[in-house]
């Protein structure tokens, strides 16, 4: 497991540098969504960052996370059923199309 800093500049190094030292089968994203009562297994990650000001106070319009890259990628992870599985739990989920365009892409 990784806390990740909510600063755009570092955290896709910080992830990156994660990554390369556990070398795991899958990464599974958790943020937090102000006002949710529910999990939301997102679907799709959008290729931009687009906000008014991260912890460092930085904002961010308009900005491809992958230059050139498409604008969105797909989960490859089984949404559904781990949607299922939580609401088999009796935790409260949903699907969700994307995250939106703050840190969690």
């Amino acid at each position: 497991m990784a806390v990740l800093p909510v600063v755009a500049t570092t955290v896709g190094q910080v992830l990156a540098d994660h990554v390369d030292r556990v070398r795991p089968d899958a990464i599974v994203g958790l943020g937090e969504c102000r006002g949710a009562d529910l999990i939301k297994v997102e679907r799709v990650a959008v290729n931009l960052l687009d906000f008014a000001a991260d912890n460092s106070g930085a904002a961010c319009r308009d900005a491809s996370i992958v230059p050139d890259g498409p604008m969105a990628y797909r989960s490859t992870l089984p949404d559904r059923a781990i949607r299922d599985a939580l609401a088999d739990r009796g935790i409260p989920c949903d699907l969700s199309m994307t995250a939106g365009t703050y840190l969690c892409n």
